[in-house]
Parts: structure tokens; C-alpha cells; sequence
């Protein structure tokens, strides 16, 4: 008994000890993923204050393509129209999601599972896809709808109906910037190319659910997978190139003892 009483309290410290040590990690973890996505995002809006112009006149080329691609965007509506089934239904509509709520679970998700398994590789992951996702899908996609004014498929008013600030929002395409904003960066982190292959056939999915539920023509999916894309390969870019130059160092003053983190 005499030992119990010995051995308990020191056994109650010991672990009091390894809890606060456990907290105190995660506490630096949410404060470092905090730092490095609030600034990655920052610096992916303002990439283009540093474009050359070989990248400006990306932007053009890149209009050009989508306004020849609007030439099919009638006859693919109609294939889609034509070929209902019940089994497509059900099959994309339970994809469709990943454009919207079930993408930000994943993002969620796979950041806390890294932060709970102490994986700065998926906790990483989640930062950048958080990020992509806030740029892509929260900022540009939404300012180009308003800009735009593009009338649904469902309109009736064919793929030319464009009235700028109306409050029509067909292109680009939300859920498909959301689905690749995700996709292109875990894709850009797996290994395995038939995992790579996996993520971006998930996110053409949620683009295939779209049209064929007549929400947007291929031009609109085009234009959203575009913007997801890059912006998701700009951040991991960014992302890595950030982590090069970070770095930790030890901090002793009047106040305490602590971490400084440079980014």
C-alpha cells in the first residue's frame, strides 16, 4: 500500500506531463498550419501582382478556348437530356456532393485526422486544400458569376444568355471549382498515379452530375475545373515553397519561454 501511495502520484504526474506535452504540440501545430495557410492564401490572391507576361497572356488564350468549347455546349446539353436513367440518377447524386459538403468534410476531415495522428503530411494537405478552396471556390468562381450573369441550362434560354450582376450564375461552375480545387491538391500530394487518376475522375464526376442535371453547360464545368485546377497546383506549389523557407527557433525572454515561427 505504502508503494501504491508512492508510485500513484508520480505515475498521475508523469501522465499530466505527457498531456500537456500532447497539447502543447497540437497547440504549435494549429498555430503554425494557421500561419502558413493564412499567408499562402494571401499570396495566391496576389499572384498575379507578380505574373509575367507570358502568364498574362494565359488569360486570353485560355477565353478564347472556352468560347470555342461554347460552340458544343448546346449539343452536349441535349445528349444529357436524351440519355436519363435511373441508375445514373442515383449514381450522380451521390457524387454531386463532393462539388459542395461533402468536399469541405474531406478538407476538414483530412486536417483533423492529421492533427490528431500527428501527420504534418495530411495535416499539410489540409491546409492547402483548405486554402485552394477559400481562393478558387469562395473568391474568383463567385466574382466571375456576378461578373458574367450567365443564365442556367434550365432557362431555356440557350448558352449565349449573359447579363452581367442579373443574378444568373450558371459560369463558371461553383461545384466543379470546389471538386478540382480539392482534387488538384490531393491529387498533387498522392503517390500512386491510379490515386491521382481516382481524385480527378471523383471531381469530372461532380462536373458530369452538373451538366447532366442541367445546372451548367460544358463551358461552365470547363471554366470551373480550369480555376480549380490552377489555383489548387499554385497552392501546393506555393505551399512547399513556403516550408523551404520556414523555419523554427527558439525564443527566451522576461515573459517566457516559447517558439518563433518564420514564414
Amino acid at each position: 500500500m505504502v508503494l501504491a501511495l508512492v508510485l500513484g502520484p508520480a505515475a498521475v504526474g508523469a501522465q499530466q506531463v505527457r498531456d500537456t506535452t500532447a497539447a502543447t504540440s497540437r497547440a504549435h501545430a494549429l498555430a503554425r498550419d494557421f500561419h502558413l495557410g493564412f499567408g499562402v492564401t494571401l499570396g495566391t490572391l496576389a499572384a498575379p501582382l507578380h505574373w509575367s507576361k507570358a502568364d498574362w497572356l494565359a488569360l486570353p488564350a485560355t477565353g478564347i478556348a472556352l468560347v470555342t468549347l461554347s460552340g458544343a455546349d448546346e449539343p452536349v446539353q441535349h445528349t444529357f437530356d436524351r440519355n436519363h436513367s435511373a441508375g445514373a440518377d442515383r449514381v450522380l447524386s451521390q457524387i454531386e456532393p463532393f462539388g459542395t459538403g461533402r468536399a469541405i468534410a474531406t478538407v476538414v476531415g483530412t486536417y483533423l485526422v492529421g492533427l490528431a495522428l500527428d501527420a504534418p503530411g495530411l495535416r499539410r494537405t489540409g491546409v492547402e486544400a483548405a486554402a485552394s478552396s477559400i481562393v478558387a471556390s469562395g473568391i474568383v468562381t463567385p466574382g466571375l458569376k456576378r461578373i458574367f450573369g450567365r443564365s442556367r441550362p434550365w432557362a431555356g434560354r440557350g448558352p449565349f444568355d449573359f447579363h452581367s450582376m442579373s443574378g444568373n450564375e450558371s459560369f463558371p461552375s461553383g461545384h466543379t471549382t470546389q471538386a478540382f480545387a480539392a482534387a488538384s491538391v490531393f491529387a498533387a500530394e498522392a503517390h500512386p498515379l491510379w490515386a491521382k487518376a481516382l481524385i480527378y475522375g471523383m471531381a469530372g464526376g461532380v462536373a458530369t452530375a452538373r451538366m447532366y442535371h442541367d445546372a451548367h453547360f460544358l463551358s461552365d464545368v470547363a471554366a470551373g475545373a480550369t480555376i480549380g485546377t490552377v489555383v489548387g497546383r499554385s497552392v501546393v506549389a506555393r505551399t512547399h515553397g513556403a516550408l523551404a523557407r520556414s523555419g523554427v527557433a527558439p525564443y527566451v525572454g522576461g515573459d517566457g519561454l516559447g517558439l518563433v515561427l518564420h514564414f
